[in-house]
């Protein structure tokens, strides 16, 4: 019975052969490297919104290396508290979530007979539909929006923008007030949101509006 050991030694180096070659393989897949410009100044946008994203566990965007035609923009709207708008594209698939912060009893700027509810909130499709809401953000800039180098107080009323396309992180910050063309483009973004997703915060002068 020579044949069966010779059989059993083949299988063992047939299996010994496969299991090299995937380790091989493996080790020459690498995850793509997530670049990010302006590193820097993570500090002063990650002291304030890092306490939400951990709250309702969310990764930290400038951590993630998403794979090729994904997309992750968040709009953060900061007036003493923050409130954040996540839109997301995963294998085509669009998706969108609200996370609510800003209490306008606190501050007094609620009234009556107005209802802010906190939290996170998944939203519907958008009024015009995903891609038409999409080419609505992208003609006003949201993709390769200028940088800006203001940076505003975060309680003064502020935008905040994080983007992680084509495997760029951006970071970039907009006063509400401020007088520049970048920061009238961010306006009209918080205008989009706010008319498709009913996210009123993110309208200048609409705050703690929401029915």
């Amino acid at each position: 019975m020579p044949e069966l050991p010779n059989a059993i030694s083949d299988g063992i180096k047939m299996r010994i052969t496969l299991l090299l070659f995937t380790i091989l393989l493996s080790s020459c897949v690498q995850t793509p490297k997530l670049i990010i410009p302006n590193a820097g100044r993570d500090e002063i946008f990650t002291k304030f919104v890092n306490p939400v994203t951990d709250k309702y566990n969310l990764a930290k965007l400038r951590e993630i290396s998403l794979p090729d035609d994904d997309l992750e923009i968040r709009v953060w709207r900061s007036s003493f508290e923050i409130d954040g708008f996540i839109l997301k594209r995963t294998a085509d698939i669009w998706s969108a979530v609200a996370i609510k912060e800003i209490n306008c009893k606190k501050f007094g700027d609620y009234f009556g007979d107005k209802i802010y509810e906190l939290g996170k909130f998944k939203l519907s499709t958008p009024k015009s539909g995903w891609d038409n809401t999409w080419q609505k953000l992208a003609n006003v800039g949201i993709i390769d929006l200028p940088y800006s180098y203001y940076i505003p107080m975060i309680d003064e009323g502020s935008y905040m923008m994080e983007t992680n396309i084509d495997g760029i992180y951006q970071l970039r910050f907009y006063g509400e007030k401020e007088k520049s063309q970048e920061a009238e483009k961010m306006r009209k973004i918080g205008e989009i949101i706010a008319a498709e997703f009913g996210l009123y915060n993110f309208k200048v002068g609409s705050l703690c509006l929401e029915k």
